[in-house]
Formats: structure tokens, sequence, C-alpha cells
């Protein structure tokens, strides 16, 4: 059976002298109160430290290197305890005065609140998979607003999946309520993309027709994958949103610690049970490392210096590895399914939705032409005209090459006076800050968050506004992950002399 092959080959990885000394020494670090010490690439700590706590390359190298020191320290006390077989006391490390107290050891991983917010929002992108008679079979989550991943174990072939379906919701509320579910058809002839080997172990598969709930699929959102390196170092916390042996959606929260990294898989402590495959393995800052597919106990129980350790290991396949592999299929598939997986591809590198607010900033005494933002990040700008533009291609990641040239035609027979639409929209000027003699009203500003997630014009020449689409007296910036307009402002001014009688029917009633 598949279970039984990637168990006997996430055993065989986790008991190699490589893994062996890694996780050991992960466990060291912990239990000496530098978990940081367990990371062994030191631009890759240092990358890290810079991404978690927004520090400077200065500030996360000096940090890496007095992390370095600890490093050296445990494995001298490691060294001289070896076989004497007796409890090792915690290394009294030095503190340098470079270093500020609230970044040193374990303190380093206090959080802000925020995480919590974050974390439930994230966490509605995670679904069981189940059988239509409701058995069920694993766990997965979206990565854009059509596609889910989840493992091969779980979804091994199109024909199995014929069988099954997704819950969302399939979980308690905050007062320990059953919450109503929203269950999902797949759709394994849209997409489907897999890879039975044990140390991918993926399947990513298109989502289908609602069964039944409240809520259409894009109300779940997804995770953006990412391969970025600096989303993860040894020794810090991980957490995995599941549904372990089936049961309602549960958070094994920040008790988890990465212990070990290969090419393919990275090992972690944490509770999981059959029924967690294919959950996302994140961050603190909820960004997917890993697609969890096995657990289990550890058969080196002892360490080198005679102290029992952490029996319970996980393996998840690394994300970077699974996104390199569905670049290389991506090539092969046909165009409709190529376009799916390239619209999942570049979502990599927009930044996480942050949480929503308590209440809407208050707007500025003095400039009131700064948009109103929303408590889900939107924001609003007062004008007599809401347009909603659905752009062709625009999740691509590559540029599309620019529409052949439009024959021009006389003046007397243009687009206006022919009564044809132009389709030619390389001279359309857009919105124009000036319209109103004497007075200057410009585009709204977007936020960091909100560049950060706008939708870019990829046809902006230099001195362009990055993401502003320009039409015929209006522009438009357009939020990327939702779809829909941060705003449409609308210029244009009125000759009362141009103005054309129009005879109307007469017309009685109230």
């Amino acid at each position: 059976m598949a279970t039984e092959r990637i168990e006997k080959a996430a055993l065989r990885r986790l008991n190699q002298p490589d893994t062996v000394a890694q996780v050991t020494n992960s466990i060291n670090a912990v239990r000496n109160g530098v978990p940081l010490a367990a990371e062994w690439d030191q631009q890759r700590l240092e990358d890290r430290l810079a991404a978690k706590a927004q520090l400077t390359k200065t500030e996360s190298r000096t940090i890496a290197r007095t992390v370095a020191r600890g490093r050296e320290a445990i494995g001298r006390t490691t060294a001289r305890a070896r076989g004497a077989r007796e409890a090792m006391a915690p290394v009294a490390l030095p503190r340098p005065a470079e270093v500020p107290e609230k970044i040193w050891g374990s303190t380093f991983d206090f959080i802000q609140v925020g995480f919590l917010d974050l974390g439930v929002l994230t966490a509605r992108a995670v679904a069981r998979v189940a059988y239509l008679d409701g058995r069920p079979q694993g766990s997965g989550f979206m990565v854009s607003n059509r596609l889910f991943l989840t493992n091969n174990h779980v979804i091994p072939t199109p024909e199995s999946a014929d069988a099954l379906c997704i819950e969302f919701d399939y979980q308690t509320d905050a007062r320990g309520n059953r919450m109503p579910v929203s269950r999902f058809q797949l759709d394994p002839n849209a997409f489907f993309l897999t890879d039975e080997r044990d140390d991918l172990d993926y399947t990513l598969i298109a989502v289908g027709e609602r069964l039944e709930g409240a809520f259409t699929l894009e109300a779940f959102g997804y995770c953006a994958l990412s391969s970025s390196r600096d989303k993860h170092a040894l020794g810090e916390f991980v957490n995995i949103v599941q549904h372990p042996d089936g049961r309602l959606k549960e958070l094994v929260l920040r008790e988890n610690r990465l212990v070990a990294r290969e090419s393919h898989v990275l090992h972690y402590i944490a509770d999981t049970e059959p029924g967690s495959s294919g959950s996302p393995v994140f961050n603190d800052q909820w960004q997917v490392v890993a697609l969890h597919h096995w657990g289990g106990p550890w058969r080196q129980t002892v360490g080198a210096d005679g102290q029992p350790l952490q029996t319970d290991v996980n393996e998840g396949i690394r994300i970077s590895v699974i996104l390199e592999d569905l670049r290389q299929k991506g090539a092969a598939l046909p165009h409709i399914e190529r376009d799916l997986l390239e619209n999942a591809l570049s979502l990599a590198e927009i930044k996480p939705v942050p949480a929503p607010v308590a209440s809407a900033p208050a707007a500025s005494e003095t400039d009131h032409r700064e948009p109103q933002i929303d408590a889900d990040g939107r924001a609003t700008w007062r004008i007599p005209l809401e347009l909603s533009v659905q752009l062709p291609n625009m999740a691509r990641a590559s540029t599309p090459p620019p529409p052949p040239p439009k024959p021009e035609l006389p003046p007397a027979l243009g687009p206006e006076a022919s009564g044809r639409p132009d389709e030619d929209y390389g001279h359309r000027s857009g919105y124009k800050p000036k319209f109103i003699r004497g007075h200057e009203i410009p585009l709204p500003a977007l936020s960091d968050a909100m560049r950060a997630i706008a939708a870019p014009n990829l046809q902006a020449e230099a001195g362009d506004d990055d993401f502003e689409l320009r039409y015929h007296h209006f522009s438009v910036v357009m939020n990327g992950q939702r779809r829909l307009a941060f705003y449409t402002p609308r210029a244009t001014s009125t000759d009362a002399t141009r103005r054309r009688s129009t005879a109307r029917p007469a017309t009685s009633g109230r």
C-alpha cells in the first residue's frame, strides 16, 4: 500500500546519520534555551531573522553570529557529556551587550496578537477530504481560487476523486457550536496533477461545483505558495491546521519545532494522527513551509549525551520542492490547465492579506483625499460611479505580447462616428487630476499592504503608475487577490451647449 511505502521511506530518511545529528542538535538547542542555534545554515538564519523580526541585514547578521557562538558552546558541552549517561545541565551562554534581551533565546518567539487573527483567516482555506457518504480520507487546502493541494496517497488518481468531496468549515465556532458545512465536488477533468514519489507525494486538483452550503468557494480564500528561503529556520515553531482522524478541524499551535531539513523534506515534532495527511505546515507568519504527509515514532530515542529524546517526529514535503516540480510539469500541460497553474504560481510572492482591524482609521482632518480603508483592507474612494473590470490574463507571470496594431481610420469614420467600440487602449488618457480648472484631485494613494496585493499593469511604460489601468476619462486600480477594483475614479466635464435634446413620450403617474 502507498501508506506503507511512504512510512518505510520516511523512517529510512529519518534514521540517516545526518538527520539523526540534526534532530539531536535541534533538541539540545531547544533544551538549552537557544532554539535558533539548531539552524546550521548561517545565511538562511540571517535571512530568516531579517524576515521574521523585520531586522536590517546588519542586525540579523549580528544576532546570527551570536546564535552561532551559542551553537558552538552547546556542541562543546555535548561532547563533554557524551557517554556519561547523565542529565545535561543547561549551558550558561554569554549575553553580548549588542544583543537586545527581546530577541535572545526563546524570547525571540514573542509574536504580535495579530497572529491569531491572521491564523483564523488562513485556516478557512483548509478543508477535510471525505467520501461522498461522509467517511474521512484526509486534509488539504486551497492554493488559489480554484486549485486544491493534498497528498497523492489521499487522492491518487482522477478516478478516485470522483468518489470524494472537500468540506469547508467542518469545525466549531468560538462558542463550541458546529458550523454549517460547505461541500464541493472535485473536478479532475479541469485540472489534475500528481506525483506518487515518496519524497513528493502531492496532488493538485481543481475544485468543482458546490454540493451544499451557503458560501461560495472564493469565500474561503487560499494559501499562496512561495519558494523563498526566508520562511523557516531549524529550531523554530511550526503550526499545523488539520482534520486528524477525520475529526473537526484542529490546530497544533507553537509547541512544534522544526528539527531537521533534507533536500525534499522537513522533520518536525508535532501531534498529528491519520487523517492529517495533506495538511499545511505553517510558520508563525502563516506561510506554508511544508505539506504534511507522515508522522510516527522515531527509533533514535536516546541522544549522544544519554538523554532521552522526543520520539514523535513528523515529515512534510518542502513546498519549494513541490513548486519546482509543478513548474517543470506545467510546460507540458494543455493551455487551459496551464493557465490555472500559472495563476496559482503567480500568487507565490504576494504577501498574505493582513488580518482585519477593529475599525477603519479616521480620515485626516487636513487631507480628505485619502481613501476610506474598510476592515477587510478594501479602499473606498467616493465617486458617482462604481465599475468592476475583469482583466484577461491579469495573473500571468510574464508580460503577454502586445496586441497587433490596429489600422487607423479616417476621422469621419472613427470608432465614435461608426458606433463601434474602439479596442485600441493605447491613446486612452485615463483619469485626469486637473479636470476641474484651478484644482487638482490626484488619485488615491495605496498603502504598502494594498500595493503588495494590487494587480500590476503589465504594459506600463516608463513614468506610468505601476498599477493604474487607463480608460476613457477614468482609471482602474485592481485588487489582484479579490479580483475587484480598489478604486475607479472618473473625471469628465459637461458642455451644456452641446447637450442634445431627446424627445420623450409623455407619461403619467406619480
